[in-house]
């Protein structure tokens, strides 16, 4: 009986997504200037749907050269203007050339949230936890995002990727909690094989985890 829920809550949950995909995708046709200009020079493509699923196979992929770097974050946005407020703008790394950056609005900033929280707790559980947020702290698409998005559910303490500062915070708090550290593997990998944590015998609750928020497209939301 779990197994059969279990799949029948991953198969509504990808259904519920592909729903929520296809209202974004015709939103953003409607009231995003580059998108809606992108689309036309594409033949403007219908969504088409097989019974209750929409089929995405007929929508142009944007890129990078193609999109984001076409038009300015402007167009980007929802009818071409950044939100007044409750904005944060993200910035990717920059490895493959001159960074680029994503606008964040609040009904984005809320959905994050939403995602981030539900898979928090369908991985943890309900019980409460401790999360110290290890991801880089700069303007990238982690960091402060994911303090933001789940300190309403738990306690959150945002160090950055710095090994001494962890070990500080395992150490003051104690192990009476339920930690949860967050950031990218290599930096976790590093973190588990450091020789100032015994992981077995002090922090065996310790759970260690890449939760990050999903990166938009070049698409700006407000």
């Amino acid at each position: 009986l779990g197994a059969r829920l279990g799949a029948l809550l991953e198969s509504s949950l990808w259904r519920l997504g592909e729903w929520r995909l296809a209202a974004a995708f015709e939103e953003a046709r409607r009231r995003v200037p580059a998108y809606r200009r992108f689309l036309r020079e594409a033949g403007d493509p219908e969504l088409p749907f097989d019974g209750f699923s929409p089929s995405f196979t007929a929508i142009p992929v944007t890129d990078k050269a193609n999109y984001v770097r076409r038009f300015s974050v402007e167009q980007r946005c929802r009818n071409g203007r950044l939100p007044r407020r409750g904005v944060t703008i993200d910035e990717s790394s920059g490895t493959s050339g001159i960074p680029n950056n994503w606008v964040r609005g609040p009904r984005e900033r809320a959905d994050v949230a939403l995602m981030v929280q539900a898979t928090t707790r369908l991985v943890l559980g309900d019980g409460p936890i401790f999360i110290v947020n290890a991801f880089a702290l700069g303007p990238w698409a982690t960091g402060m995002t994911v303090s933001m998005s789940v300190v309403d559910i738990a306690v959150v303490k945002s160090v950055g990727p710095d090994i001494a500062k962890i070990v500080n915070t395992l150490n003051l708090f104690g192990p009476g909690y339920r930690y949860v550290i967050c950031g990218y593997p290599p930096f976790l990998k590093r973190l588990v094989d450091s020789a100032e944590v015994d992981w077995a015998k002090r922090w065996g609750a310790c759970t260690l985890k890449n939760i990050s928020p999903p990166k938009p497209n070049g698409a700006c939301n407000s």
